[in-house]
């Protein structure tokens, strides 16, 4: 089963909350490449707490580190 969720991103000296795409095996399969703001364009409160709370989940997973090798990038485990 496909999914995503929220996660802090490390990237460089700085951090941002991203989504991250998983594929059937639990891998990362993709991710955004840049900070956005999740809180906006929100149909109504209720979406916008479900958001918060996810937002809110991702800080107590480990954060992922993007690295960089030759050209292709990946993130880790911090």
């Amino acid at each position: 089963m496909e999914y995503w969720n929220y996660r802090v991103i490390k990237k460089g000296d700085g951090y941002y909350v991203g989504e991250v795409y998983y594929d059937h095996d639990g891998r990362v399969s993709n991710w955004t490449y840049s900070s956005y703001n999740p809180l906006s364009d929100h149909e109504d409160v209720d979406e916008l707490k479900s958001t918060v709370r996810k937002i809110l989940a991702a800080l107590d997973k480990p954060v992922l580190v993007w690295k960089s090798d030759g050209g292709k990038d990946r993130l880790e485990e911090e």
